[in-house]
């Protein structure tokens, strides 16, 4: 595995997840900052006054020359991102439908979205709504993805606009920073790879391919990836720094009390038992707690920085697995202070 370190922001990433901020400007608030990085042990009050002016000023910035488009209800107004990251995932691999999408034959888009969605390329829309009750998918987002291949061509035209009528609010936006973030890219520049490789085996450790870092900086203090054998990883410009933090901390034995914290939330708890019984995906989990897809990825996010459970993907999919040695380990840690 190596590792392709990328300098500049990815255009249609940042500004489908701008749109998406603007909408939901509650995602990059300080209160939701300090409850994240609280939970995942590290100093939620000194890195939301890092990341919290950063991303507010660059949603104010875009914001002032922001252009609302017909179908941004349709496509950004759901709080949750299911449906949004895979049009962004798909736009970032046919980037070229930026400038001749017109060229583009119905039944190539058709079967690029498909990939997206289904492993499968369904025949008409009875075999989408079939697939669509397999994947448990909740009732507002399987009437968004019929909407979506009933008309495949004409909402991606819709959604390419959303991103491209937007390019001069985001060059506004990068360029009014450039200043006050030279530093920041200039470390990403030289992240370790070591580091990054063993973070990644840590997140998925059957990933064996060559990745592309690529910084982010609306969500600067996270890191993503898209399902479905993407081999780009989205590192936000602080998470090194957080997530180095948050292992210094676990060095001393005194703070397994995250992890304990994070066993004494009551859904988080409930995951791990549903977990017990067999590996499982997002949205069967949420399925099964009866919460919102949206809720439950902040779950995983959690437990995932603790180490409680590990990703596997298997068939495209990213199936969920309680780690069982670190359970152990707390137990070990728990009964070495206190018997």
């Amino acid at each position: 595995m190596s590792i392709e370190v990328h300098k500049n922001l990815s255009e249609i990433f940042e500004i489908g997840l701008l749109i998406h901020m603007h909408y939901h400007p509650h995602k990059i608030s300080r209160n939701t900052y300090m409850q994240q990085l609280s939970e995942i042990g590290v100093n939620g009050e000194s890195f939301s006054d890092k990341i919290v002016p950063l991303s507010s000023n660059y949603l104010k910035y875009f914001e002032n020359h922001f252009v609302k488009t017909s179908k941004d209800n349709f496509f950004y107004g759901d709080d949750e991102w299911y449906f949004l990251m895979r049009l962004i995932n798909l736009i970032i691999e046919n980037d070229n439908w930026l400038m001749d999408f017109d060229d583009i034959e119905d039944t190539v888009v058709y079967e690029k979205i498909s990939y997206k969605f289904f492993d499968n390329i369904p025949s008409n829309i009875s075999e989408v709504l079939k697939l669509l009750s397999e994947e448990n998918i909740i009732p507002e987002l399987c009437w968004k993805i019929t909407l979506l291949f009933k008309n495949p061509k004409e909402l991606i035209s819709d959604f390419i606009e959303s991103i491209t009528s937007n390019i001069p609010a985001f060059n506004y936006a990068i360029d009014k920073l450039k200043d006050s973030t030279k530093t920041l890219f200039d470390d990403f520049e030289v992240t370790p790879h070591d580091f990054v490789l063993n973070f990644v085996k840590k997140f998925d450790p059957n990933i064996d391919n060559n990745i592309r870092l690529i910084p982010t900086m609306i969500l600067c203090g996270s890191i993503m990836s898209f399902e479905g054998g993407s081999n780009d990883i989205y590192f936000g410009l602080f998470f090194q720094e957080i997530y180095e933090e948050m292992i210094l901390r676990r060095d001393f034995e005194i703070d397994i009390i995250p992890a304990l914290k994070i066993l004494g939330d009551r859904s988080k708890f409930e995951i791990l038992l549903f977990l017990t019984k067999a590996p499982n995906i997002n949205l069967e989990i949420a399925k099964h707690l009866e919460l919102s897809a949206a809720t439950t990825s902040h779950h995983m996010s959690v437990l995932l920085s603790q180490n409680l459970v590990t990703v596997i993907k298997e068939n495209k999919k990213a199936n969920y697995h309680v780690n069982k040695q670190c359970l152990k380990e707390i137990i070990d840690s728990l009964s070495k202070l206190l018997i």
